[in-house]
């Protein structure tokens, strides 16, 4: 739990980042951003690297993945103007989250 704790605030911090880009063509839905990051974390004294990609479009959908061995996906966060979905696919689990429940959950 304190470790999803942890990845939802980096993914919090990264989206409120992510706000402002410029348009990337290519696709039938284009992104407002795609970005690609390096993330250090430390639990219990352990370090850890792990690749993560963050694609954003505006007023809509921001998708934070977390790939950290050969670039398969093992935890998405999903987050709407309305909630959260976080997919944790090595598990198979997943949860839904409104902001006001984020909200009473920080409180």
């Amino acid at each position: 739990m304190q470790i999803i704790k942890k990845i939802v605030t980096i993914g919090l911090v990264m989206l409120t980042l992510a706000s402002c880009a410029t348009q990337k063509g290519g696709s039938t839905r284009k992104h407002t951003m795609q970005q690609k990051a390096q993330v250090q974390l430390t639990f219990d004294q352990h370090q850890y690297n792990i690749a993560c990609q963050l694609k954003a479009w505006k007023n809509e959908l921001s998708v934070l993945s977390v790939l950290p061995m050969m670039g398969i996906e093992m935890f998405r966060l999903e987050a709407t103007p309305e909630h959260i979905t976080v997919v944790d696919k090595f598990n198979k689990k997943y949860a839904i989250v409104t902001y006001d429940e984020i909200n009473q959950m920080a409180t």
